[in-house]
């Protein structure tokens, strides 16, 4: 990394400098100090050197810069200096290489000749070697004195009988290392994601506070009524909802602070959107493994086409209604539909006999059943979908006097935010179908493992302490903070 400091013309820039004396004397650049009320970017990244409003920092100068928005962009390192950031707000970004961001002003290493000591040569006499009068001698010869003498070993020996030739000296303490830099940063807002993750994140580092050890940031999915429902206060807890029809965020960060309190008119609408609110309902494939339909394995060789033809066969023929009736439906509706059928035949509400009713009809016999075995009021159950009912009825709670079972199970964890290794990678976009398909599980972990640590910046032994089901709810928060809270619409 060059020295110089490449800035646009526009920013106001000042150096503070001093004479370093060896042979000749010159001026060296030991601060720089960047002024402007632009947006700037600070960055590392070589792409970046001719673009305008970027700081290209060094890695041998403090750093001081008094902004309005100032972004960072990918690592910086500046060993051993001081980087202050004063601004409006601070922007944290991944680099063009995809590195994400981070400040490190660790000491730089020592040079090779001071951080590793030499060895005593063989035979040579240590450093204050004790002067010690030894006697020695055999059976039948005079005892011989010798004082402070070094011998080497000879094979056979043993250290009790030969201490001097077999026990060496301690070995020299270490030279300090360099001083570290500093880094101080003072801001009115941090972007929203980031900020996100700077206080989630909290309970995986294992960090603890007055009232005791903090846990791993969870999600939590709920289909309430009101607001007034949802929880008021929660630790490292992300809570995604349906209040009626319309999708509810709020995030809680380690510190029982509520982070984010967001409805659906304050989110970004359009595709992403309804992308986010598709991926907490029930899809085809949930709908024909939890009727008992098709096997995981067996959906996994059939095509998109060929799973909405099964589960459109399977509909038609436990209600005696004709396919064509059921092709009308988009996906959604179709798996509500069937959602509906296989919680009332994995529960032992209905039997297969039972459900040959008109469609309307399947609705109205979930409502009265969640209604009864939920507490929950009628006309609030008749005002959601087929899909959220189901979620209703799938929600833990004490309350809830349903006994899930068979292939429910699998689609209650989903609800619930419990994916598999696999369905989190998936969640992430970090592994596509096919990729998952030819790893094992272990290997499924450790790309995990490996991503959340890029992420986060946070050593990969961290992860790889958890069990399974930990990791997998590790990843879940942070799949959704990357592909869900990037709906939100920034302040």
């Amino acid at each position: 990394m060059s020295d110089e400091i490449i800035v646009s013309q526009t920013f106001n820039r000042h150096e503070v400098t001093k004479e370093i004396t060896s042979g000749t004397t010159k001026k060296t650049v030991t601060t720089a100090i960047v002024e402007t009320a632009q947006e700037i970017t600070l960055t590392q990244d070589a792409a970046r050197v001719n673009t305008d409003s970027c700081v290209i920092v060094s890695e041998t100068q403090n750093l001081s810069v008094f902004g309005d928005v100032v972004k960072i962009e990918g690592k910086l390192s500046l060993p051993g200096k001081d980087l202050i950031i004063i601004a409006r707000r601070i922007v944290l970004e991944n680099d063009s290489a995809g590195k994400p961001p981070s400040i490190v002003v660790d000491g730089p290493p020592l040079k090779e000749e001071v951080r590793t000591r030499a060895a005593l040569e063989k035979g040579a006499q240590p450093d204050n070697f004790p002067w010690t009068k030894v006697k020695y001698g055999s059976n039948g010869a005079p005892a011989v004195y010798e004082f402070n003498v070094v011998r080497n070993a000879e094979d056979g020996q043993s250290a009790h009988r030969y201490p001097h030739e077999m026990n060496g000296e301690d070995g020299r303490e270490g030279n300090p290392g360099n001083a570290g830099g500093n880094v101080k940063i003072l801001c009115e807002k941090i972007s929203q994601l980031q900020r996100l993750f700077e206080h989630l994140i909290l309970g995986l580092k294992g960090k603890t506070r007055p009232d005791g050890p903090l846990s791993g940031p969870s999600l939590s999915f709920a289909t309430v009524g009101s607001l007034a429902e949802l929880p008021k206060d929660g630790l490292n807890l992300v809570i995604v909802a349906f209040v009626g029809p319309d999708l509810h965020i709020r995030i809680f960060d380690g510190a029982r602070n509520k982070l984010v309190d967001k409805k659906e008119s304050e989110l970004v609408g359009g595709e992403r959107l309804n992308a986010l609110k598709t991926s907490f309902g029930i899809s085809i494939p949930d709908a024909l493994e939890a009727g008992g339909w098709a096997t995981p394995n067996q959906l996994g060789t059939m095509s998109v086409q060929d799973q909405r033809k099964t589960l459109v066969e399977q509909m038609s023929r436990i209600t005696s209604l004709p396919n064509a009736l059921f092709n009308t439906l988009n996906d959604r509706d179709l798996a509500g539909r069937a959602a509906v059928i296989a919680f009332l035949l994995q529960t032992g509400i209905r039997d297969e006999t039972g459900l040959k009713v008109d469609v309307k009809d399947l609705h109205n016999i979930l409502v009265e059943e969640v209604a009864r075995n939920c507490g929950r009021d009628r006309a609030f159950l008749q005002s959601l979908d087929n899909q959220q009912l189901v979620g209703l009825a799938l929600e833990p709670g004490s309350s809830n006097q349903f006994v899930v079972r068979g292939g429910m199970l699998p689609i209650q964890d989903r609800q619930c935010g419990r994916l598999s290794l696999a369905e989190v990678l998936l969640a992430g976009r970090w592994a596509s179908p096919n990729q998952l398909s030819i790893m094992s599980t272990e290997r499924q972990r450790q790309s995990l493992i490996g991503q959340l640590s890029r992420i986060t910046t946070l050593p990969y032994e961290v992860f790889d302490a958890l069990n399974d089901r930990e990791l997998a709810a590790r990843g879940t928060v942070i799949a959704f903070l990357l592909n869900g809270v990037f709906v939100m619409k920034r302040t």
